[in-house]
């Protein structure tokens, strides 16, 4: 997919550098201490379940048979944020995902992943998100609503939207902007 090997150094107001980038199988025992920090709440909203064990996340992350991009945000060496966009049954739609440490939630790095994930998307042909959401799952409702979500199915626990990214170009630009990443 394009973006592989997406590489940016950014400055955070609050958090410094950042390094964003697509991680390497390298970087597996990173993101398996990345993903043993959360919390169980954050492991909930994000798997639906506890986790077990990380291993098979991991493989799946840095190139599962579904798995069409991953991107990591670091901090001083370690990972702070992952998201991940997924294969759908539909070729013009994938599946996002988006952690970030439990307290550096709400800081603007979930919502930088989706967009970068978005503008990713885009390049791919991808011109629709669909994800799997808990009702009470605030921080990606509040990243969702810039991408003008629309509600497909409401299974009682869990919500379902669709987000037509390629209507929503201007935003995931003006958001890549702010940040001064330009054109991954």
């Amino acid at each position: 997919m394009e973006c592989h090997g997406l590489i940016a150094t950014i400055e955070h107001p609050e958090l410094g550098k950042l390094r964003v980038r697509t991680p390497t199988p390298y970087d597996k025992p990173l993101i398996e201490r990345f993903l043993k920090r959360l919390s169980e709440e954050t492991v909930f909203h994000r798997f639906f379940r506890r986790l077990r064990g990380t291993g098979e996340i991991v493989e799946k992350m840095l190139g599962g048979k579904d798995t069409l991009l991953c991107i990591i945000v670091e901090r001083n060496g370690e990972v702070v944020a992952c998201g991940e966009l997924y294969k759908t049954t539909w070729p013009d739609v994938a599946e996002p995902a988006v952690t970030v440490l439990d307290d550096l939630q709400g800081k603007g790095l979930g919502k930088l992943l989706v967009m970068l994930m978005a503008h990713c998307a885009l390049k791919r042909g991808i011109r629709r998100f669909r994800a799997y959401v808990l009702p009470d799952n605030k921080p990606v409702m509040r990243i969702m609503a810039k991408l003008k979500p629309a509600l497909i199915e409401d299974y009682g626990d869990v919500l379902l939207y669709e987000m037509k990214i390629d209507q929503a170009q201007s935003e995931i630009n003006s958001i890549l902007d702010s940040w001064n990443i330009k054109d991954p």
